[in-house]
This record gives C-alpha cells, structure tokens and sequence, in this order.
C-alpha cells in the first residue's frame, strides 16, 4: 500500500475514533475512551520501553502476588467493575497475546504432555461449567477461578517467545522474592501501618496470609538459592526467608519445603538442604536458649511448639496431645481437614461419581452435619476443603481426580527433564529448575489450603508453570539442534588442502536459555 494513503486511512480513523470517544464522555459513556486509552498506553509503553506490555503486565502481577499476597487480590482497579487484577490480567495479556500469535501464526500451545494435561483441566472444568453457571449462577463463576487460572500458563508460556522477557521475568521474580522477607518482618512488627495506611480505595495493597506467605518464602528461599557460584548476599536473603517462614509454623509449607528440596538435592544441588538444616539448628538453638533465659519451661518455649508443630504433620486422624498452647489446635486442624475430605468423598459418591457435585454447589453441607451436627453454620463462609484434589473431586468427581492426577504425572516427567538439565550443566539450567521447585512448593501446599482457589497462589503456580516449561523445552530443542552439528557428524577435512582451507569443526552451541 502507498504510505500516504495508508497514513491517511490511519488518521482518518484515528479521527473518527476520536469524535465517538468524545461523543461517549459528552454522555457519560467511559468504555471506548478507556479502551483507545489503554491502546495508547500498550503503543506507548511498547515504543519507549522496549518490552511487550504483556511482559510488563505479567511481571507487575508476579510481584504484586508475591509481595502483596492478600491484600493485592483484593484490588479491584477499575471502580465499579468487579474484575480483580487476575481477572484483568487474563483479559488483557491473554488478548495481546491471541493477537500477537495470530499475526506471527504462533500458538500458546505447545506439543508436550504438560501442555496437553493443562488443556485437559481446562476442557473438563469448562465443559462442567456451562451447565452449572445456569444452576448457581455468579457462585459458579467463583468457583470456576480454579480452572481458569490456568490460562495464566499459556500466557506465561507464549510471553518468553520474545527475547527480552525472560530476563524480565526473572528480574521480577528476583525482586519480589528478595522483599519478600524484608516485607514480613515488617507486617509483623507494624501491621497496623499496612491495614489501615497503606490502602487503596480502603483496602490494604499488602496483606499476608501466614500458610500461604510460607510457601512463597520457601519457594523464594530456593529460588535465591538457584546460581552457582552463589553470591553472599542470596545466601543472606535465602537464610531470612527460611528463618520468617519457620517462625509462620506453617505445615503445608514445611511438607512443600521438604519437596523442594529433594528436588534440589536429586540434582545434585547441595546448597538449599544444607542451608534449611543450618538454619533449623541455629533457630531451634536461639529460641531454646531465649526461653530458658526467661525462666520458661522447656515445653513452653518457641522450639518445643515448632517440634509438636512439625510432628502434628505425622498426626493425621488428630488424635495426638500437644503440650504448647499455641499448638494445641492443631490435632482439631487436622480433623477438621479429614472430616472435611472423606464426607466430601462419600457426597460425591452417593450423588454424582463420575461428574462431581458443580460449581456452585455449597461443598460444605455434608461437613458442617458430621463435624458440627448442623446444616447452615451463618459464620462458615468457607467454600474449599483447604485442598485442591478434593476441591477437584468435588467439583467434577473422578473426571476433577483425572485431572490432577494427569497434571500430576506430567509434571514429574517435565521436571526430571530440568533436574537431568542441571546434573549435566547446561547453561541457565539452574533457573529453569529454580522455576519448577517454585510450582512444587506452591502445589503441595495447595493440597493442603485454599492456594490455588484465588489469584494469590495461583497466578504463581501457573506463571511459574508456564515458564518454566517453556525455558525446558527450549533447553531440549537447542541441545538437539547442537547434536545435529557436533564434531561427529561433520565431514572429515581433506588431508590434502592446507590447514586455512579445511572445514572448521563445529564447535558447541552455547545455551541462553
């Protein structure tokens, strides 16, 4: 096309656009004014910065999670339109993302088992929905967020096609991470400062849910904890981590920490292992030695609450005493959680095995009856079983077990690829591995908490998911493509040209993943 008419095409609907926003504001109508103002701003953020605004959006969100926890799923940023930040970023990411990949004809999707079990969560949550949004309406929807959420991996996965992002991402992760327990020593010295002044139309930008505030200083810990030689300063990052998420008494998040760092140690990574034992024994030893400064019994201090807190994790059926007073509930925790998870079982089993109980269905009720004696509790507002196997079971039956299971297995082959990736020293294998123990600690403790039910956790899990796949699959192609060229296979050179006019042999590729 001529680049005079194309420009004055361009202008004349720019115009045209103009005239009909201003129109819209004229009568109080803000919807195309925001939407040719959010274009401006992704051209503009684009053109100065350098980085796809997806990219941007994406590690905003990370950090906003990560940091702000609560507090910053709550936000709604546009007034009066009920659309949390995930939600938005599903929008926006995932639409520049569908354009972005039809105008360079790439998909999201790639040809991998991993790829293939997300999309089958996804069918089978959607497919389930659609006749229960009839039946329960909005509650349907609310419940629904477990499955959709996991766009979040294909986002993830299609954004690191650019160049740039994954550093970016990286950075993101990096900072957040590093905050992380500088930010929780804070909360728990001042919370009052974060609740009440630090807000945001009223409601708090950093508010810290103690399970799930764990498992992200865990998975921080770890992910600080990736490169090799390790600088002083992750060493000391990683240690305050570890030390604010002992000192939440989180078990989800111990059991999670314990996987990761198999992971780590099954990678012949000694590092993270031996920095959690270190860390044990001195904050183990301080508290003991704090307390019994203090003239307390041995049963009253901080470490003997943390050993009946560790052990309660051996106690399933909740029989077990505990001596400390900050412990004693947590035998009644773990009733409440098998209770919780075997009526639940039985419901599903009378009513609908194979397809679940819906979204939208109160999966309460049989609970509430067996460990209260009561139907309708007004003060139990909890809709998860503070697990998202039997929030799957629940929801969709043995098609929701299915599902987990699938993703499950999917899972422990992608990240016995990264864990072989870094046992031969490949080149930015760490951080990939890294990206995968984050996904772990955050799913194991989903199987014990509301984590994957809200944007907190599971805009993490799946981000983390998504790139972290990406970056392996991109490891395997490029390992491949430097096989094809190796020393082997190239022609032998000709004994009788000169040394100047041989073939050069190939040398290695080297890996940026």
């Amino acid at each position: 096309m001529n680049p005079r008419l194309r420009l004055l095409l361009i202008g004349s609907l720019a115009c045209l656009l103009g005239v009909i926003a201003a129109a819209g504001l004229a009568e109080g109508n803000f919807i195309l004014a925001a939407l040719l103002l959010g274009l401006l701003a992704i051209v503009g953020v684009e053109w100065l910065g350098g980085f796809r605004a997806e990219t941007l959006l994406l590690g905003f969100l990370l950090v906003g999670y990560i940091v702000g926890n609560r507090g910053f799923a709550q936000i709604m940023p546009v007034d009066r339109v009920p659309l949390l930040f995930g939600e938005l970023g599903i929008v926006f990411a995932g639409t520049l993302v569908v354009i972005r990949g039809a105008l360079h004809r790439e998909w999201p999707y790639r040809r991998d088992v991993l790829n293939l079990a997300v999309f089958a969560w996804l069918v089978a949550g959607s497919l389930r929905v659609w006749w229960d949004v009839r039946a329960h309406g909005f509650l349907a929807v609310r419940d629904f967020a477990a499955i959709y959420y996991a766009l979040y991996f294909f986002i993830a996965q299609a954004i690191v096609r650019e160049a740039r992002a994954p550093q970016w991402l990286h950075r993101c992760l990096l900072a957040a991470f590093t905050a992380l327990p500088i930010i929780t020593l804070l909360f728990a010295l001042r919370p009052d400062f974060f609740i009440v002044n630090l807000t945001f139309r009223g409601v708090p930008l950093i508010y810290q849910r103690g399970d799930l505030v764990a498992a992200f200083l865990f998975a921080g810990a770890l992910f600080l904890l990736a490169p090799r030689p390790l600088p002083v300063w992750r060493w000391l990052f990683a240690a305050m981590a570890l030390f604010a998420g002992f000192a939440l008494f989180s078990r989800s998040g111990m059991v999670a920490l314990a996987v990761g760092v198999t992971i780590w140690a099954l990678a012949r990574r000694w590092q993270p292992g031996r920095l959690v034992i270190a860390v044990l024994v001195l904050g183990l030893a301080g508290t003991t030695i704090h307390g019994l400064a203090s003239h307390q019994a041995f049963h009253e201090t901080r470490a003997y609450a943390f050993y009946e807190r560790a052990l309660s994790i051996f106690d399933p059926t909740g029989t077990g005493s505990y001596q400390h007073a900050d412990i004693q509930s947590s035998g009644d925790n773990n009733q409440f959680r098998l209770v919780w998870w075997r009526t639940l079982a039985e419901e599903v089993w009378d009513k609908n095995p194979f397809l679940g109980l819906g979204f939208g269905h109160d999966l309460s009720t049989g609970f509430l009856r067996e460990y209260y004696g009561m139907a309708v509790d007004d003060d139990f507002n909890a809709r998860s079983p503070h697990s998202i196997l039997f929030s799957m079971i629940g929801r969709l039956g043995l098609v929701g077990l299915l599902a987990v299971l699938t993703l499950l297995a999917a899972l422990l082959a992608r990240t016995r690829h990264a864990i072989h990736h870094v046992r031969d020293g490949e080149p930015g294998a760490a951080d990939t591995l890294a990206l995968w123990t984050i996904a772990w600690v955050v799913l194991v403790s989903a199987f014990f908490g509301v984590v994957l039910e809200g944007p907190m956790g599971a805009v993490l899990f799946w981000c983390a998911l998504g790139l972290a796949n990406a970056r392996t699959a991109d490891t395997a192609n490029a390992l491949a493509a430097a096989a094809t060229i190796s020393p082997e296979s190239a022609p032998a050179p000709d004994p009788l040209l000169p040394a100047t006019h041989r073939t050069p042999e190939a040398a290695p590729s080297s890996l940026n993943s």
